[in-house]
């Protein structure tokens, strides 16, 4: 399996996601209980080569009949969260961690959409450090443990944990540091989170919160002219 994951990853770096896609199912056929790495590979390749809709329906339907294993479960809920589904993902995680499977990316996925929803804060902080301290470096874990406390108000430690994903993520990760801008303002430092939220922009123009930047760039600059215009 791991000798299937890293021709994986090669095909997909050489642009042939199809062949990926292949290989990547191949090492979960082969070592479901060790197939993290296969699903997030899966996921990506799924939401790019094709439309999911015909591959989620099919699992759909083995859900419902009691056919689907742990590790396909866990492929359905990231399609879904893909697909902006937040609530029927949620669902199906809970669904795979009931049936014992142990994925980090289950963890990881379930404890941020737990935080959002700003619900059971305690399991979601519980779900994002079993995920970060799986082996290897839990860059992504370690950034929705950030927050997880960002949710549940403690600030400094959401920061330290943003700041921990963006420095050591090569390449790097706009969201991680959009998540800093947002635990730096939570602080009242302004002048970093619009540092950090232009940082963000520039890694990447169209990551999926570049809107919120704006938005928190243009009122930042919008503040000191609305003060100068004051007629009195």
């Amino acid at each position: 399996a791991p000798i299937y994951l890293l021709r994986a990853r090669t095909q997909l770096a050489l642009g042939d996601l199809a062949a990926g896609r292949d290989d990547a199912e191949r090492a979960l056929a082969l070592d479901p209980a060790h197939g993290n790495d296969a699903v997030e590979l899966l996921a990506f390749v799924y939401g790019q080569v094709q439309d999911p809709a015909p591959l989620i329906a099919r699992m759909q339907a083995g859900l419902q009949a009691g056919e689907l294993p742990p590790h396909r479960m866990v492929l359905l809920a990231r399609l879904y969260l893909q697909q902006g589904e937040e609530t029927k993902a949620a669902a199906t995680y809970e669904t795979a961690l009931a049936a014992g499977s142990d994925f980090t990316i289950l963890k990881n996925d379930l404890a941020f959409l737990l935080a959002r929803e700003g619900r059971d804060l305690e399991r979601a902080a519980k779900l994002a450090k079993e995920a970060q301290a799986a082996p290897g470096e839990q860059l992504a874990a370690a950034d929705t443990l950030g927050y997880v406390y960002l949710r549940s108000g403690q600030h400094d430690a959401a920061l330290w944990q943003f700041r921990y994903a963006a420095e050591h993520a090569n390449p790097p990760v706009a969201g991680f540091h959009h998540h800093m801008g947002l635990a730096l303002q939570a602080l009242g430092r302004e002048p970093e989170a619009r540092d950090a939220f232009a940082k963000a922009l520039e890694i990447d123009p169209d990551y999926p919160d570049a809107a919120e930047a704006r938005r928190a760039l243009g009122a930042a600059t919008a503040e000191p002219e609305a003060a100068d215009a004051d007629p009195s």
